[in-house]
């Protein structure tokens, strides 16, 4: 039972903590900005990490209610692995989209690296996961 809960939490924090880096190295690639810049944005990561924190609860609870459905059902690792992420990048546009965030060209580096850390995540992170595995819990 702890094994679900914990690869739920692994892949929040993941996202939560690499998210940042990818914002900042995203900013500094497609915007232009000045290296000094990024590095003087640094001081803004926990604040990154702390807000990404208290806006995905509600979606990574229900990330953990589907993780749960899902691993009950008979589905394949990789139909889990596209489920999960089809939800993962819809809720992470939501909640942004919520936020009064503008999918501007600047703005869209936010959710995009926010989704594309989740679904590495949720790909890379082991999950222990195999059908007979779930048939037996």
């Amino acid at each position: 039972m702890f094994k679900k809960e914990f690869y739920i939490i692994k892949v929040w924090l993941s996202t939560i903590l690499f998210s940042p880096f990818l914002i900042f190295l995203f900013s500094w690639i497609l915007l232009k900005k000045d290296i000094d810049a990024i590095f003087g944005a640094f001081k803004y990561y926990l604040l990154y990490a702390a807000i990404g924190f208290l806006f995905s609860i509600p979606s990574i609870i229900i990330f953990g209610y589907l993780y749960r459905y899902l691993t009950k059902r008979k589905v394949t690792l990789v139909q889990l692995n596209l489920y999960l992420c089809i939800f993962s990048i819809f809720s992470v546009f939501t909640s942004f989209y919520f936020l009064g965030i503008n999918f501007l060209f600047s703005n869209i580096v936010f959710p995009i690296s926010y989704s594309l850390v989740t679904c590495l995540s949720i790909i890379f992170i082991n999950k222990n996961y195999s059908i007979t595995s779930s048939i037996k819990s």
